[in-house]
């Protein structure tokens, strides 16, 4: 299942989800969540349909904003954030996270090199508890 947010955390397209109440194998329910942030709604997309693959559930997010939003009403097993141009949201979103006591995992990616990579990394480690940065 993907959600699609947009900067405002809008769903876009949506797949419904099974009430509890309905008959669903308990390992489709216990399957993990991961939010996927990137830009580019295709890496976004490319990225979710390797996960799902691997029985990963996903919510996709274009920004760290809606990220932050959405942290509130789900908890992630892992979440994967693209560190683009302006790293400046990424680096807001690690700090966001480490406030609200967040103890997954997190994957920064990026086209800029590894040097920007280990930046967003140490900070993560500073303020998300055992960060799995």
């Amino acid at each position: 299942m993907t959600d699609v947010f947009d900067g405002n955390s809008k769903a876009l397209d949506r797949d419904a989800r099974p009430a509890a109440s309905e008959d669903v194998p308990a390992e489709a329910e216990a399957a993990p969540l991961s939010f996927v942030v990137d830009q580019d709604g295709s890496i976004r997309h490319f990225l979710s349909l390797i996960l799902h693959g691997a029985g990963v559930d996903t919510e996709e997010f274009a920004d760290g904003a809606a990220v932050r939003t959405a942290i509130r009403r789900r908890n992630p097993d892992l979440i994967f954030i693209n560190v683009g141009l302006e790293s400046a949201d990424a680096i807001e979103t690690v700090v966001a996270l480490g406030k609200r006591g967040y103890f997954g995992f997190v994957q920064p990616m990026s086209s800029r090199g590894s040097a920007v990579l280990e930046h967003v990394k140490s900070i993560g480690e500073e303020h998300i508890k055992c960060c799995r940065c």
